[in-house]
Protein backbone atom coordinates (compact mmCIF):
# COMPACT_ATOMS: atom_id res chain seq x y z
CA UNK A 1 0.00 0.00 0.00
CA UNK A 2 2.94 2.26 0.62
CA UNK A 3 4.72 1.92 -2.26
CA UNK A 4 0.97 2.49 -4.25
CA UNK A 5 0.98 5.98 -2.26
CA UNK A 6 4.77 6.48 -3.26
CA UNK A 7 4.50 5.75 -6.72
CA UNK A 8 0.78 7.82 -6.87
CA UNK A 9 2.50 11.10 -5.48
CA UNK A 10 5.53 10.64 -8.06
CA UNK A 11 3.32 10.37 -10.95
CA UNK A 12 0.77 13.59 -9.86
CA UNK A 13 4.55 15.38 -9.34
CA UNK A 14 5.52 14.28 -13.00
CA UNK A 15 2.20 15.11 -14.36
CA UNK A 16 2.12 18.37 -13.11
CA UNK A 17 5.34 19.25 -14.54
CA UNK A 18 4.34 18.34 -17.96
CA UNK A 19 1.28 20.47 -17.61
CA UNK A 20 3.26 23.47 -16.66
CA UNK A 21 5.41 22.39 -19.76
CA UNK A 22 2.78 22.32 -21.89
CA UNK A 23 0.96 25.44 -20.86
CA UNK A 24 4.21 27.23 -21.19
CA UNK A 25 4.76 25.82 -24.61
CA UNK A 26 1.33 26.55 -25.85
CA UNK A 27 2.60 30.26 -24.71
CA UNK A 28 5.41 30.17 -26.23
CA UNK A 29 3.41 29.39 -29.96
CA UNK A 30 0.60 31.92 -29.15
CA UNK A 31 2.87 34.53 -28.57
CA UNK A 32 5.08 33.88 -31.64
CA UNK A 33 1.56 34.05 -33.68
CA UNK A 34 0.72 37.06 -31.93
CA UNK A 35 4.04 38.66 -33.05
CA UNK A 36 3.63 37.60 -36.07
CA UNK A 37 0.02 38.94 -36.41
CA UNK A 38 1.04 42.35 -35.16
CA UNK A 39 4.08 42.82 -37.11
CA UNK A 40 1.86 41.95 -39.87
CA UNK A 41 -0.68 44.52 -38.92
CA UNK A 42 1.97 47.53 -38.33
CA UNK A 43 3.56 46.76 -41.98
CA UNK A 44 0.32 46.89 -43.78
CA UNK A 45 -0.23 50.33 -42.01
CA UNK A 46 2.87 51.19 -43.12
CA UNK A 47 2.72 49.70 -46.43
CA UNK A 48 -0.60 51.65 -46.81
CA UNK A 49 1.16 55.45 -46.05
CA UNK A 50 3.97 54.45 -48.35
CA UNK A 51 1.34 53.49 -51.38
CA UNK A 52 -0.13 56.41 -51.06
CA UNK A 53 2.72 58.56 -51.14
CA UNK A 54 3.60 56.19 -54.15
CA UNK A 55 0.27 57.32 -55.58
CA UNK A 56 0.35 60.77 -55.38
CA UNK A 57 4.04 60.89 -57.41
CA UNK A 58 2.66 58.91 -59.81
CA UNK A 59 -0.26 61.57 -60.08
CA UNK A 60 2.83 64.63 -60.41
CA UNK A 61 3.87 62.61 -63.25
CA UNK A 62 0.49 62.84 -64.64
CA UNK A 63 0.20 66.44 -64.71
CA UNK A 64 4.09 67.84 -64.98
CA UNK A 65 3.97 71.14 -66.91
CA UNK A 66 7.50 70.43 -68.39
CA UNK A 67 10.39 68.13 -68.98
CA UNK A 68 12.29 69.27 -65.72
CA UNK A 69 8.84 69.04 -63.83
CA UNK A 70 8.17 65.29 -65.33
CA UNK A 71 12.17 64.17 -64.41
CA UNK A 72 11.89 65.67 -60.81
CA UNK A 73 8.49 63.16 -60.03
CA UNK A 74 9.89 60.63 -61.81
CA UNK A 75 12.69 60.59 -59.52
CA UNK A 76 10.27 60.59 -56.48
CA UNK A 77 8.59 58.21 -57.23
CA UNK A 78 11.43 55.90 -58.02
CA UNK A 79 12.37 57.11 -54.76
CA UNK A 80 8.73 56.53 -52.93
CA UNK A 81 9.21 52.52 -54.77
CA UNK A 82 12.01 52.33 -52.88
CA UNK A 83 10.26 53.25 -49.80
CA UNK A 84 8.19 50.51 -50.48
CA UNK A 85 10.74 47.92 -51.27
CA UNK A 86 12.85 49.01 -47.98
CA UNK A 87 9.52 48.38 -46.32
CA UNK A 88 9.34 44.88 -47.48
CA UNK A 89 13.00 43.65 -46.54
CA UNK A 90 12.63 45.51 -43.18
CA UNK A 91 9.09 43.04 -43.05
CA UNK A 92 10.57 40.34 -43.71
CA UNK A 93 13.78 40.32 -42.29
CA UNK A 94 11.27 40.65 -38.73
CA UNK A 95 9.41 38.02 -39.52
CA UNK A 96 12.01 35.50 -40.53
CA UNK A 97 13.67 36.58 -36.74
CA UNK A 98 10.15 35.80 -34.77
CA UNK A 99 10.08 32.59 -36.84
CA UNK A 100 13.50 31.76 -36.12
CA UNK A 101 12.73 32.63 -32.11
CA UNK A 102 10.34 29.85 -31.82
CA UNK A 103 12.35 26.80 -32.00
CA UNK A 104 14.75 28.44 -29.76
CA UNK A 105 12.46 29.26 -27.04
CA UNK A 106 10.90 25.62 -27.57
CA UNK A 107 14.14 24.21 -27.28
CA UNK A 108 14.68 26.34 -23.84
CA UNK A 109 11.56 25.41 -22.13
CA UNK A 110 11.98 21.53 -23.47
CA UNK A 111 15.53 21.93 -21.63
CA UNK A 112 13.54 23.62 -18.28
CA UNK A 113 11.03 20.90 -18.69
CA UNK A 114 14.26 18.42 -18.67
CA UNK A 115 15.69 19.82 -15.78
CA UNK A 116 12.49 19.87 -13.40
CA UNK A 117 11.46 16.49 -13.89
CA UNK A 118 15.06 15.42 -13.00
CA UNK A 119 14.21 17.37 -9.44
CA UNK A 120 11.31 15.07 -9.53
CA UNK A 121 13.27 11.92 -9.28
Amino acid sequence: RRKCECLMRFARRVARVRDVHRREAEAIHESVFARLDARRAEHERVDAVKEGAFDAACEDIAVAADEAKLEAAVDVAHQRLDDIELNYRDFNVAMGEIARSNPKSQSEAWEEYQRRLCLVM
